[in-house]
């Protein structure tokens, strides 16, 4: 008992140190970022340099030349002078993550991403959303401001949600509140292992039960939904129903090229459901089929290892590139949880092997805001807007040269500071009160 009390007192003393950024006020007053160099990512123009950006309750109202801004325009409002010469972005959208369902890996009373059973299409991941995590401040302080929240285990898993990242509770924090239902296909092969070593490819015996489950599900699931019963409702079955009208879109996990194949061809017998891919390198195997099937694709595999030994190590990072050039619709994502601060880099990392400077930057962004279907609020910089955005002092998909000054979520300035920023800061004042560091 004793070495419990001692474990409890530390734990509430490291939340103590820990405690997370006050989300930010609504915005009071027009703000206006004076002179800088704006990225709209608007797939009409690449940069628009020394504009002013005003925007008004969280609406962007104008972006255009300073020259071109009156004395009238700014009369009223917060003038941001010492942005001058800094990056404008759009808030970078993270998905497929279960932030805010976990806080420690290693701890397994943090999952709420992990139902039991395989087919759990009731579930909603926005009611298990934890906005106090510990992880939340560390995404934003690298300019990530809206993520896909996705609940994981089992075959069918349940149904995702976008949230803003700076929240005092799920209800505010939501911005979509059922973004997909999300399949993990059963594959023909298995992994295992630690990302640095994973052991090699296993054959699923189980897969074709899997399968044979999968679709006596989807099946008994469509006829319900033709036909429901008053007096036996299901709630399983209930939750498929917008999918097969095409309200609510299915991500479909899936990672080689059969699979991939099989999955695309099997659904597409119901011509409403509206399909989103979640894979890997394979994809690049079956563009043909994907364009066929015309399914936009959020990509996973940037920072992974080579899937075969006789690819080239870094064939996963060209693969964006390979899939800008066939015209998919396609989003880059990475990690789950903490990992998903880096996406940015991520994205820098496509850059270097082929990816097209804007195509990266719309992937992250856009491209992310249209498969959630949240384009016409959130993805680029225009007139009318939600004003989501990022004031970067470098290039943000540079490691070395970015650095996010500022971060807004629909116009309310966001405190950028992390458990790890709180640290620092307490410990520098420490070393330079001793005089070791200037």
């Amino acid at each position: 008992m004793k070495r419990v009390s001692i474990a409890l007192i530390i734990l509430a003393w490291i939340n103590l140190l820990g405690q997370r950024p006050t989300p930010a006020p609504p915005q009071q007053k027009p703000i206006v970022l004076w002179n800088v160099n704006v990225f709209p990512v608007n797939g009409r123009d690449s940069v628009l340099t020394a504009q002013a950006v005003r925007f008004d309750t969280g609406i962007i109202t104008f972006i255009k030349p300073v020259s071109d801004v009156s004395v009238r325009d700014t009369s009223d409002a917060i003038v941001l002078y010492e942005v001058s010469g800094k990056n404008v972005y759009p808030g970078i959208i993270a998905m497929n993550t279960i932030v805010g369902l976990t806080d420690i890996d290693a701890v397994r009373p943090t999952h709420d991403f992990a139902e039991t059973g395989q087919f759990t299409p009731e579930v909603r991941a926005i009611i298990a959303y934890n906005t106090d995590s510990r992880i939340i401040p560390t995404l934003r302080i690298n300019g990530v401001l809206l993520a896909q929240t996705v609940p994981r285990r089992g075959i069918i898993t349940g149904r995702s949600a976008v949230v803003q990242l700076d929240a005092w509770n799920w209800e505010d924090a939501v911005v979509k509140p059922i973004s997909g239902m999300h399949i993990f296909y059963p594959t023909l092969y298995q992994r295992r292992g630690w990302w640095g070593s994973p052991t090699p490819p296993k054959y699923n015996k189980n897969q074709n039960k899997q399968l044979d489950d999968l679709k006596t599900f989807v099946r008994e699931s469509y006829a319900y939904c033709k036909n429901k019963p008053e007096d036996h409702p299901n709630i399983g079955y209930e939750a498929m129903c917008p999918v097969f009208t095409g309200e609510v879109p299915l991500f479909i996990h899936v990672w080689y090229a059969r699979d991939i194949i099989e999955a695309l061809e099997w659904f597409a017998q119901w011509d409403s459901v509206r399909i989103v891919l979640v894979t890997g390198a394979d994809v690049v195997r079956v563009i043909p089929e994907i364009k066929k099937h015309n399914v936009p694709l959020v990509y996973t595999g940037v920072h992974s290892l080579p899937l075969y030994e006789d690819d080239q190590p870094f064939y996963p990072s060209e693969i964006p590139a390979i899939l800008a050039d066939s015209g998919i619709l396609f989003a880059i994502t990475f990690g789950a949880s903490w990992e998903v601060r880096n996406l940015p880099y991520v994205a820098g990392t496509a850059v270097g092997r082929g990816l097209p400077y804007l195509k990266a930057l719309e992937s992250i962004t856009l491209n992310p805001a249209k498969i959630l279907g949240i384009e016409d609020r959130y993805g680029s910089l225009e007139e009318g807007k939600s004003a989501t955005l990022i004031v970067v002092e470098g290039d943000i998909l540079d490691i070395p040269k970015s650095k996010v000054l500022k971060a807004f979520i629909d116009g309310r300035d966001i405190k950028l500071e992390s458990h790890q920023t709180v640290l620092y800061e307490r410990y520098l004042r420490k070393y330079q009160q001793q005089g070791l560091i200037k």
